[in-house]
């Protein structure tokens, strides 16, 4: 069965509409089957109850994918902001560092 075979029932499709367009937060979920749904959903097919939580727990488990990635993304270019600039304080010290040899070198050929 796919999401658009239950899409003729009111109540599932209605879910299926929170689950899909709204924030994936555990509270949708909650606030669906335990505010003022608990009627329409002991009146449903086990099945599509089923399906309607199986869409749910996929777009969850996407969308944490999502944040993870986004959240290496940005550490990645914190570590990389870092490191291009400790390598442009040691490109400095070592130009810094081949001035002084050279000065020095050139005092002893004196």
């Amino acid at each position: 069965m796919d999401d658009n075979q239950i899409v003729g029932d009111s109540l599932v499709h209605d879910l299926l509409f929170l689950l899909t367009h709204a924030t994936q937060d555990v509270e949708v979920m909650q606030g669906c089957i335990f505010s003022h749904m608990p009627e329409g959903l002991s009146n449903r097919r086990i099945e599509d109850i089923e399906k309607v939580l199986a869409v749910y727990n996929k777009n969850v488990c996407n969308s944490s994918l999502v944040r993870a990635s986004q959240r290496l993304v940005t550490d990645l270019k914190v570590v990389e902001d870092e490191k291009s600039k400790e390598v442009s304080h040691l490109k400095k010290k070592i130009s810094n560092l081949k001035k002084s040899y050279e000065a020095l070198e050139a005092r002893v050929k004196e």
